[in-house]
């Protein structure tokens, strides 16, 4: 009796311990994107696709994505549509090589219409050192460099809450700016405005990419 007790409480363990996947019950939706990259480049001078894995890399001293923009240098994905209701979520795997440092990985922005008012993004997983943070403030992930880690950021327009699961660990809840209109970036935006200091070359390795929604 006392052996069948020690294994139905291991079992019991294991499953406590296992953890649900974000995209149960989620429809997968179409993958189509625009790449912004400094406008004085071609695309393949900052991003490349080989095999379904996306790499993304930009220079502090690089231009914006646009002439006459003020924003500072990024290569990203600009997923579209735009979305307004219902319950999206965004997974990948990211490698973010050392020294990359005060860099925007991934956003959760307001549509652009609506930034003026609502500020422009309500969500960013930030590389401060080897830690992925939200913003430049709490850490979603320590020490990250060189290793393959999955992210998944779910966002609720039903009651304007956003998710952010790393390695299908819940790290992250908040309420978004109340913006009606959002889309989803990933890549490497320059954002040195933080506290540590950012590095002059910045890159990530980005595969497994998928938008759902429900």
């Amino acid at each position: 009796m006392r052996t069948i007790a020690v294994i139905s409480c291991f079992c019991c363990l294991l499953a406590a311990s296992a953890q649900a996947d974000p995209t149960t019950g989620f429809t997968l939706d179409s993958l189509t994107f625009n790449i912004q990259s400094p406008y004085n480049l071609s695309h393949a001078a900052r991003y490349t696709d080989v095999n379904g894995v996306y790499h993304f890399w930009v220079f502090n001293t690089d231009n914006p994505f646009e002439q006459g923009n003020t924003t500072e240098p990024r290569t990203e994905m600009r997923f579209t549509p735009d979305y307004t209701s219902g319950i999206h979520q965004f997974e990948a795997d990211y490698l973010i090589p050392n020294p990359t440092s005060g860099v925007c990985v991934f956003q959760i922005h307001t549509g652009d219409a609506q930034s003026t008012q609502y500020g422009a993004t309500t969500f960013i997983a930030h590389m401060e050192g080897a830690d992925l943070r939200h913003y430049t403030d709490t850490i979603l992930a320590h020490n990250v460099w060189n290793t393959w880690f999955h992210m998944n950021v779910i966002h609720n327009m039903n009651n304007h809450t956003i998710q952010a699961f790393i390695n299908n660990n819940r790290v992250w809840t908040q309420k978004d700016n109340g913006s009606p209109d959002f889309y989803f970036k990933c890549g490497v935006y320059t954002e040195q405005s933080g506290p540590g200091t950012g590095s002059h070359e910045m890159q990530d390795f980005i595969k497994n990419i998928k938008l759902w929604s429900k």
